[in-house]
């Protein structure tokens, strides 16, 4: 089971994944306002994930979503990443810290 944890400028804070196992992201949960800087959690429970932001240093947690990915294997794999803009050539900048695997 595929799954994304992101914040953009288009589309707020959003969990993508996988809902049926094919391999192709096609289910989504949006919330469409961002505040920066902003920090992103993902945490997995059996095969229950769920994605939160927070915009005050990690004190407060805002769940984006909870979702069930039944094939999902014990062991994942993690990424981080930026990308630019869909419709213009903007450059995306982002800055990694404080990335950690518990």
């Amino acid at each position: 089971g595929d799954l994304i944890l992101a914040t953009t400028p288009e589309n707020g804070y959003a969990l993508q994944w996988d809902n049926d196992g094919d391999g192709f992201i096609e289910s989504s949960t949006n919330i469409d306002s961002t505040m920066y800087p902003a920090e992103l959690r993902l945490t997995k429970s059996g095969s229950e994930f769920t994605g939160e932001y927070s915009i005050d240093g990690g004190a407060t947690w805002t769940t984006v979503d909870t979702v069930s990915i039944p094939d999902a294997q014990a062991t994942q794999d993690v990424g981080v990443f930026v990308r630019g803009s869909y419709s213009t050539d903007t450059k995306g900048t982002v800055e990694f810290s404080g990335f950690d695997l518990s």
